[in-house]
């Protein structure tokens, strides 16, 4: 369906109104921040007033901003894993500030699917959310029975196309 709208588009427009239309952001012109802790707590809200049996946002940053997110919502919230972090470091870290402002849990793609380990950081990452593991523990399962190799790409990790 996707591929028949884009040959669509394609057949209408030319090529300066697509390139025009790829750079729109899917939460509109007047979001200069897609981390605004205000734009992502009203599309929290309004997803739990719309019927959600949960709803996936994105990290705002820091813990308490992403607290007024979660407080008051009748419905989990989970965070979304948002671009290709730097290090597992970074993404246990926005995980555990996740979890202490009172997320429900994760909805994580890309770093997962492109680590190099990937069943290590779900279970570092299931550390967190279901154990209430601190980073450095979570950490520490990473680099268990690691080899050389492994260890220097756990702080890197492949960087892959998104």
């Amino acid at each position: 369906m996707l591929a028949l709208f884009l040959s669509l588009l394609l057949w209408h427009r030319s090529a300066h109104e697509l390139n025009n239309f790829k750079k729109r952001q899917p939460w509109g012109e007047r979001i200069t921040n897609e981390y605004d802790p205000t734009a992502i707590g009203h599309a929290a809200r309004l997803g739990a007033e719309l019927g959600a049996d949960l709803v996936k946002v994105s990290y705002t940053g820091d813990v308490d901003s992403f607290r007024g997110v979660v407080e008051g919502r009748h419905v989990p919230v989970i965070i979304a894993g948002g671009p290709r972090m730097d290090s597992d470091r970074a993404l246990l870290e926005m995980v555990r500030g996740a979890m202490d402002a009172g997320a429900a849990g994760t909805s994580i793609g890309r770093n997962v699917f492109q680590h190099e380990r990937p069943d290590k950081v779900v279970a570092a990452l299931g550390m967190i959310v279901h154990q209430n593991a601190t980073v450095d523990e979570a950490m520490e399962m990473l680099r268990e029975n690691s080899t050389e190799k492994e260890e220097m790409s756990l702080e890197r990790g492949p960087k892959l196309a998104a």
